[in-house]
């Protein structure tokens, strides 16, 4: 837990966490989103087994693919296969992938507006669910909300931790499974990113 117990209330445990980098910030709050959503008695239990997996707090193969990297080799275990979706779909590794991605940060730091923020944040964010749901970009309107494209609590962590790398902007899980839509969400990104 990044924000709460251990980790927080020692900075050497904080510091250390930081360097290391070898598992993803859980916070609190989000934490307490997946139990709630989890633990609805109302949820339905039909779920096949590559719809019910639920993995927090560690590194998936996507997220050393996106720091360019290739995976630690537990990240390889057929046990977290079903964590490795987009880069089955995609060529996610791909320098011309990685650098678009760069790009879009850089886009979003040199932005002389938030509503071009904005406009850059809604591009890149259509662009990750087209290439998540195996779709084009044109088939993603912004004016709907990501869970209308299936976001899942576990595609909204990694959303949320997107956009708290490339855009340095805090938004919550709940935020991103709401009824907000994406161009909704990225104005928000963009107007606290200042």
């Amino acid at each position: 837990m990044y924000d709460i117990g251990i980790i927080a209330e020692h900075s050497q445990y904080h510091r250390n966490r930081q360097e290391i980098r070898d598992m993803a910030a859980v916070y609190g709050a989000d934490l307490l989103a997946l139990l709630d959503h989890y633990c609805d008695p109302t949820l339905s239990r039909s779920w096949s087994p590559s719809q019910s997996q639920l993995l927090v707090g560690s590194l998936t193969p996507q997220d050393y693919y996106s720091r360019g990297r290739e995976p630690v080799d537990w990240a390889r275990r057929p046990l977290f296969a079903g964590f490795d979706v987009i880069r089955q779909h995609t060529s996610i590794g791909s320098k011309d992938t990685l650098s678009k991605q760069e790009d879009a940060a850089t886009l979003f730091r040199e932005a002389s507006s938030p509503k071009d923020r904005t406009m850059v944040v809604v591009k890149t964010l259509k662009k990750k669910l087209a290439h998540a749901l195996g779709v084009q970009v044109e088939d993603i309107d912004p004016r709907q909300n990501p869970s209308d494209y299936g976001v899942d609590s576990l595609m909204a962590v990694e959303l949320r931790n997107w956009i708290w790398r490339d855009f340095g902007v805090k938004v919550a899980v709940f935020e991103i499974l709401g009824r907000t839509a994406i161009e909704d969400l990225a104005g928000c990104v963009a107007e606290r990113a200042g």
